[in-house]
């Protein structure tokens, strides 16, 4: 494969986590008022950066262990920045509305309820 094909399919299937999180972000929860046109964009940069230094970064690196490793740190930092941009209209922050989608309420938030 020539390297220029190389860099656009690990390139693609670096962004594939993060898209699938915004997809899944904007189905479950729509309530983003205006912040959507700012917010969606800035996480798709900071994502197109993040896997654009992996794939450099990965290209430099000979042994598979360290490669590995440094996909992992490029998907989860993928996850927070697509995270920490996506607005919410009302109520609190979107991390906070998933810990309480997956795991619950914690019970001393159920008594300020």
């Amino acid at each position: 494969m020539t390297s220029v094909f190389r860099f656009i399919l690990k390139f693609c299937l670096g962004l594939i986590p993060s898209v699938l999180l915004i997809a899944w972000l904007l189905h479950q929860f729509p309530d983003t008022g205006l912040g959507r046109i700012i917010g969606v964009p800035m996480a798709i940069l900071m994502n197109v950066i993040f896997v654009a230094l992996g794939v450099v970064l990965s290209s430099r690196i000979d042994k598979r262990q360290p490669q590995y490793l440094l996909w992992t740190v490029i998907i989860l930092l993928t996850f927070a920045a697509t995270l920490f941009f996506y607005p919410q209209d009302y109520g609190p922050h979107i991390t906070v509305k998933i810990w309480q989608y997956f795991f619950g309420y914690p019970s001393d938030l159920r008594e300020g309820i």
